[in-house]
This record gives C-alpha cells, structure tokens and sequence, in this order.
C-alpha cells in the first residue's frame, strides 16, 4: 500500500525474522490492529507497507500520535505473535 497524498512521516517496525512478516495471518493482524487502535482513539488510519522484514506506518507529519500508535500495535502484536508462534516478532527490549 503506497501513502495517500499529504502523508510524509513514517514509522518502522522490525521484525526479529524477516519471513515472519511475509504470513498472511501476521500482515492482516497487524493491519487489524493498527486500524482498531487508529478507530478507538480518534486518529486517522495510518497507511502500511510491508517490506522485507519491516512494517512502515506512514502517517500526516504534525500526527505525533502515529508513534504512539505504532507503540501500542508492536505491544499487541508482539504478544499475539508469541502467543501463536512461540516467538517474539519484532527487534529491541524483549517484552
């Protein structure tokens, strides 16, 4: 998914396997996640582009929510994640 117009700041999340972002499970809880938070706090929707290995939220650049909400969806899916496959997604402090 490419960043509507108007979007220019992003936020990067990497994983821990490169190939566990290519699951189409994991891509769509993700996804889940990011537009369930987005829904319930008020803000927009960021848009998502998976990469090898990375998640990239793009969001409007005065949006300093965008980083707490990418916060909370690593949180959540670091936890799914380990939940359904016995292994932390994403790289840094282990949870």
């Amino acid at each position: 998914m490419q960043p509507s117009p108007g979007h220019s700041a992003h936020c990067d999340l990497i994983a821990r396997d490169p190939l566990a972002l290519e699951n189409a499970r994991t891509q769509a809880t993700i996804r889940a996640t990011a537009e369930a938070l987005a829904e319930r706090t008020g803000v927009e929707v960021p848009a998502l582009e998976f990469l090898h290995g990375i998640v990239r939220f793009h969001g409007p650049p005065t949006q300093l929510t965008l980083i707490g909400l990418v916060a909370e969806v690593r949180a959540i899916s670091q936890r799914w994640h380990q939940k359904h496959f016995d292994a932390l997604l994403w790289q840094g402090e282990d949870e």
